[in-house]
């Protein structure tokens, strides 16, 4: 840590942008394409200094302030006004100790022309100071957990910069970080959640050191894509070639030294922490250039636009409204009135009173929720209050709305004129009216098999919690800073009994920070073993404090507990109960009954239900109920009797004799057990439901599973790689290279096999049994996940061997193998293939694959044919075994899908009904059964795109045009596919009424043959080859042949068309022409060439980043030209330019809907261009991540096997089964099927390929994509 004043903690970047990475490897994919751009382009504008005249930027900031006191400071407008400024000093090198820079850094300062503004017109067209406060919250600098509550008060992310003041940055109770920042990812900007967060007691008034306060250019910095200088201490990199390595120690302060290699420390950058303690001064040349590609980068670019420096305000100098807050919140009361003021400033002209009312129609309108009126009393002739009378009509949050008072000209001295804006507009906040709400939540349990579980409740301005085992026998609660019910002057949590009150006069304790949080089991506290009891905790609703209680039961051992239900009173202050609410719960043990192990059809296991609030009984504690007496049940399978058992007057056990007849997954059944009046006691009307739904699950038969998946890597060029196995309850894993040569492997907490004692992973040689005799390690928190290699576990470099995992299938511990390869120094490793044991608690050998291989067909070749719009597929069959084949084709976003299903032995494929203009991506498979090889090498079709004159072609197994001269335009070319080659992007220019000589020769594969030649013009453009247009014919010879021919009159273009024929004229410029080839070129009619060819052919023809908004097309620059044109190809409308350029890229914004892209270019300069390069296809990636969007604590579902043959399961977090609804789409969009209630679908009557799930319970939407094998 920062060996610094302790009044402030550096930032968290690295390991807050970690977790968007680790959670949404296309996040990871874009940073490390996008880093390439910005190394890139920081070297071209080194080969052009001095020639590039310097852009001005402006951006637009917003900047929200939770609590307008942080750490005893206040947060006020004119501090941020105050701050702000010095920011834009430091960046444009006018801060007062700029020319006090270390000598020895002073040739390489560097300053970016650029303004933070803040904004003056708000989202929706209104006035604003662009400082809006909030009630007091915190967390945002979390990299996960808030992104909803960031969301709904962030500013449109693609025009405003979006700024965060909170005192507490991880709602940790740490009050001293100063800041964090994400850098620029099109994702974030997309869901409103890119920003900076900064600590309000840091601000440049309130900090204890100005040159602190700086720290809030470093974040600034982050947001433009630099990165710590001292990024990866001595071995690392921040991506910019001119900052010094730093070892990450900060131990220089203000003094220069050296460090790592002996190098001079810049020890006074902003991107470093050592400036942090007296001496921010610069940044370098380097960092200006990484700054100037991140103002390129999709998610800032739009913010520096003119158009959106006009809708936001920031330029405007007219007179500006203002007001402090711009949201109002419904009173405690609860009955739809406001008891809060907005007040209203005005600068840079008056209003036309100085006292008394404002009249509404005279001096302003409104458009408020039906029922509040607004009251405007003038201050002064600059200052209104703003208050609220009368009460709402409708006051739930569903009936949460915007309104907006509009001034009109009578309430200026003058007028409107000079205004920048005449509205204001506030956000009118109700709140639900007030409750005890119970939550039979999936219990959090915390264990020395799983340490660790998070959970959120269902309200709250900070809702995380967590179960969380400490050490052996030593188990805490995680609240994150809120308060739980302790025993007096102890952190120790009291464990209450039922109907205890939990209110404001309970003994609340706060936590300490790391490792003092609330104890509920230590050495010396044991009350709590195995107990179950209540445990009181308090939380914000919008700022006020509200209350309720877990239920919470720890093992007699006490070395581990489940919490596994809550309450909570909305009402601020309202006193809560232990156990008690509206409605007696019922709750289940578990909703899912697993088939026994012996997979036999019996369920051994059972549910017990509850009535868990209440004192809530039964009338009867002994014995069994009676069915269609004490209650109804639906839902059981043949062979299934169901018995509910009583246990005592409050439970009764669900349990199941007998054999299921029919017990595959697709028999999976879901159970409901309703109760009638005759079970309760006061009857069911007291009862918050009667009615259970218990899922029985039943299993596929055993086996071992093995799958040659495709790498998952960890390097120096890619340090992380998530990836899913899609075979259990929890799969989830990440290549990681952690730091040079330190590699974990992330299991998002799960156990493999490690070295005894240690957390390095235990390197397992082939034909080991890996099962529960295994030494299976659980990984710690963050950074202490398991090694693979560190500096002094060496035992993988430069060995293949396999790693043992455990994981959990329908609720039941199995087991695998990884096969992993890590590199000779330890730099690196890959995970190349898997197997898994799928009968719970059997072990698995190392290795062992279940004994059925298939190899992989190769040699896959596509041939397109664009006359007939098809390809012809060719493979080399190698497998022995297979009895079918699967042909797959590349969408336009580069998912696969089968196109074929074919038999046995068979090698090639016919794919018709292609579209002109396309390009076509194949790969092919061999199945033996459910087992798949391999897929084969990747081919590709072209169609080129269809033309309205006459097709022709030849055959040029033999002979083909190789160079073709026509007055001072020389092309050469070989053998083109199925012997036409369409040359249109080359323009040949002709002068009418000159001659033109003309040579043409022909190219051989083997002897020389007599060739034909032939040449037409379409003069009269009518798409047709006319025997009056035909200028060159009777020439032939076994070389090369000249002539010349006289232009007719014409202007603008046309098409030439030239037909080289074995041993014979050609008659005809159409159709087969035999031996020989065709070739098409483009005419320009005029007095000299429009555009001769005097450059280069721009070549390297790629991309600098590609992204669901557009992509970045990229070449290499040629010499002597100034600038760069860009076309789009459509099949409609043929070649388009889309943008010019004057460096190596263009940004190309996405068009619509469209996601595949067509691109060229040519070079230009004042004398002409050059010709147009080869094309490239780009595919824009779906917006948004699917199945890496799952953060802890959200509603989720999971998908297993995937891919999936005969049946796929559905497993649920924190859903309703009996209100999810799973709709299934192919991969064009059309619905398959619609399911409810379920938790398992077969797929016996799909065709393999992909297709797209879609749950929905009425208020959450989640997407993702299934493999049908």
């Amino acid at each position: 840590m920062l060996k610094m004043s302790a009044q402030g903690l550096p930032c968290r970047t690295s390991e807050e942008n970690e977790k968007i990475y680790k959670s949404n490897p296309h996040a990871l994919k874009e940073k490390q394409d996008f880093d390439a751009f910005s190394k890139n382009f920081s070297a071209a504008r080194k080969s052009k200094t001095g020639k590039m005249a310097e852009t001005s930027y402006v951006i637009p900031v917003v900047f929200h302030i939770y609590g307008d006191v942080q750490s005893g400071k206040t947060v006020t407008y004119q501090k941020i006004v105050n701050h702000l400024q010095h920011l834009n000093d430091d960046f444009n090198g006018r801060n007062a100790d700029y020319q006090t820079v270390d000598p020895f850094f002073q040739a390489r300062r560097g300053t970016l022309k650029i303004e933070f503004k803040l904004a003056k017109i708000d989202p929706n067209g209104g006035c604003t100071s662009g400082v809006v406060f909030h009630p007091a919250k915190n967390g945002f600098g979390n990299g996960g957990g808030y992104d909803d509550q960031i969301a709904a008060d962030a500013w449109d992310n693609t025009k405003y910069m979006n700024v965060y003041i909170q005192n507490d940055l991880y709602a940790d109770g740490a009050l001293n970080n100063s800041g964090v920042a994400w850098y620029p990812d099109s994702g974030m900007t997309a869901s409103n959640t890119a920003r900076v967060v900064f600590n309000g007691a840091y601000l440049y008034d309130n900090s204890y050191s100005t040159e602190f306060s700086a720290t809030l250019t470093h974040e600034f910095g982050h947001f433009l894509n630099l990165i710590h200088t001292f990024e990866g201490g001595c071995t690392g990199t921040d991506e910019v070639d001119d900052t010094p390595l730093e070892d990450g120690k900060h131990t220089l302060a203000c003094t220069q030294g050296t460090n790592c290699n002996g190098d001079r420390v810049n020890n006074e950058n902003y991107m470093g922490y050592n400036g942090a303690q007296g001496c921010y001064k610069m940044y370098t040349q380097g960092q200006i250039d990484r700054m100037l590609a991140a103002l390129e980068h999709p998610s800032r670019k739009s913010l520096w636009q003119a158009a959106n420096l006009i809708a936001t305000g920031v330029n405007s100098t007219g007179g500006l409204l203002t007001v402090n807050t711009s949201s109002f919140k419904e009173a405690v009361s609860n009955n739809g009135s406001f008891d809060t003021a907005s007040i209203v400033t005005l600068s840079g002209k008056t209003f036309a009173l100085s006292s008394g009312t404002m009249t509404s129609g005279t001096h302003f309108s409104h458009t408020f929720p039906a029922g509040i009126i607004p009251v405007i009393t003038v201050n002064s002739n600059s200052q209104l209050t703003v208050t609220l009378t009368g009460n709402a009509a409708n006051h739930q949050t569903v009936n949460n709305a915007k309104g907006a008072i509009t001034f009109l000209p009578a309430a200026f001295t003058g007028g409107t004129a000079d205004l920048t804006c005449t509205s204001l507009n506030y956000d009118f906040k109700f709140v639900d009216p007030y409750g005890i709400y119970f939550v039979d939540m999936p219990d959090a349990t915390a264990s020395a098999a799983q340490t660790w579980k998070a959970f959120k409740i269902n309200k709250g301005d900070d809702p995380a919690f967590g179960s969380w085992r400490y050490t052996a026998n030593a188990l805490k609660i995680e609240t994150y800073a809120k308060k739980l019910v302790c025993e007096a002057g102890t952190r120790n949590i009291t464990l209450l009994p039922a109907n205890s009150p939990i209110s404001a006069s309970s003994n609340f304790t706060a936590p300490g920070a790391y490792p003092n949080q609330l104890d509920l089991r230590t050495a010396s506290y044991t009350n709590w073993d195995g107990k179950t009891g209540y445990v009181g905790f308090d939380y914000l609703i919008d700022g006020l404090t509200c209350y309720g209680w877990f239920k919470v039961t720890v093992d007699a051992n006490g070395d581990g507990f489940s919490i596994t239900e809550y309450a909570y009173n909305t009402q601020p202050g309202a006193t809560i109960y232990t156990g008690m609410t509206p409605k007696t719960a019922v709750v289940l043990s578990t909703d899912t009954l697993y088939e026994a192990d012996a997979n036999d059809g019996g369920i051994t296991t059972n549910a017990v239900i509850s009535l868990s609030t209440n004192n809530g009984t039964f009338t009867k504690s002994s014995g069994t109920f009676t069915a269609n007496t004490d209650y109804t049940i639906t839902g059981v399978p043949a062979g299934l009797t169901a018995v509910l058992t009583l246990q005592s007057n409050s439970k009764a056990a669900l349990t199941f004799t007998g054999k299921a007849s029919s017990h595959l997954p697709a028999n999976d059944a879901a159970v409901i057990v309703t109760f009638k009046d005759a079970a309760i006691t006061g009857g069911i009307a007291t009862l918050d439901n009667a009615a259970k739904t218990i899922n029985l699950k039943f299993e596929s038969p055993y086996g071992i599973y093995y799958v040659n998946n495709p790498d998952y890597v960890a390097s120096p060029a890619a340090v992380w790689q998530y990836f899913d196995l899609g075979i259990g309850d929890n799969t989830e894993y990440g290549a990681w290279q952690y730091a040079a040569n330190a590699l974990k492997i992330e299991t998002y907490g799960k156990r493999l096999v490690a070295e005894t004692g240690t957390r390095n992973i235990t390197k397992i040689a082939a034909g080991t049994s890996i099962g529960a005799s295994s030494n299976f390690t659980a990984p710690g928190a963050y950074p202490n996940q398991l090694d693979l290699r560190t500096a002094s576990y060496t035992a993988w470099d430069n060995q293949t061997a396999y790693v043992g995992f455990e994981y959990s299938r329908r609720g039941r511990t199995c087991y695998g193998w990884f096969k992993a390869k890590v590199t000779a120094n330890g730099d690196g490793y890959t995970i190349s293939e898997f197997a898994y044991n799928t009968q719970p608690n059997q072990a698995i050998i190392a290795g062992a694959t279940g004994g059925i291989t298939v190899a992989a067909p190769t040699n896959l070749v596509a041939a397109a044919n664009s006359t007939s719009l098809q390809a012809v597929l060719t493979w080399a069959d190698n497998a022995t075994n297979e009895t079918g084949y699967i042909v797959e084709r590349a969408s336009a976003d580069g998912v696969y899908s089968s196109i074929a299903t074919l038999g046995a032995n068979v090698v090639t494929y016919t794919n018709t009904g292609l579209t002109a203009g396309n390009t076509y991506t194949y790969r092919v498979k061999a199945n033996a059964n459910t087992v798949s090889s391999d897929y084969s090498n990747v081919a590709t079709a072209v169609i080129e795109a269809a033309s309205a004159y006459c097709t022709a072609q030849g055959s040029n197994s033999y002979e083909y045009i190789k160079d073709v001269t026509i007055g001072s335009f020389t092309t050469t070319s070989g053998a083109d596919a199925s012997g036409y080659g369409n040359y249109t992007s080359k323009n040949i220019t002709l002068t009418p009424n000159t001659s033109v000589a003309v040579s043409l020769t022909p190219g051989f594969s083997g002897s020389n043959y007599s060739e034909s030649w032939g040449i037409w013009i379409d003069y009269n453009k009518n798409n047709t080859f006319e025997p009056s247009e035909k200028v060159i014919n009777g020439l032939s010879s076994t070389g090369t042949v000249t002539g010349n021919f006289t232009v007719a009159d014409g202007t603008g273009t046309t098409r030439m068309r030239i037909v080289m024929k074995y041993n014979g004229n050609p008659a005809t410029p159409c159709d087969n022409i035999g031996d020989g080839e065709v070739e098409d070129y483009t005419v320009t009619f005029g007095a000299s060439n429009p555009n001769p060819v005097t450059l280069n052919t721009p070549t390297n023809i790629g991309n600098s980043g590609v992204y669901s908004s557009g992509f970045y097309a990229s070449w290499t620059e040629v010499a002597n030209a100034t600038s760069y044109e860009v076309q789009l190809y459509k099949t409609a409308t043929g070649w388009t330019t889309t943008g010019t350029s004057t460096t190596y890229y263009l940004w190309i914004p996405k068009q619509g809907t469209e996601t595949a892209y067509r691109f060229r270019v040519r070079a230009a300069n004042a004398s002409g261009t050059s010709a147009w390069s080869n094309y490239l296809d780009i595919n824009l990636p779906l917006s948004g991540a699917e199945g890496n969007d799952l953060l802890m604590g959200k509603k989720s579902f999971s998908m297993f096997p995937n891919p999936a043959t005969d049946v796929v399961n559905f497993n649920f977090e924190n859903v309703n089964i009996a209100t999810a609804v799973i709709t299934i789409y192919n991969n064009v969009g059309a619905v398959i099927d619609t399911v409810r209630n379920t938790s398992s679908y077969t797929l016996k009557n799909l065709p393999t390929g992909i297709y797209h799930v879609v749950l929905t319970d009425g208020n959450f939407t989640q997407r993702k994509k299934l493999i049908v094998k």
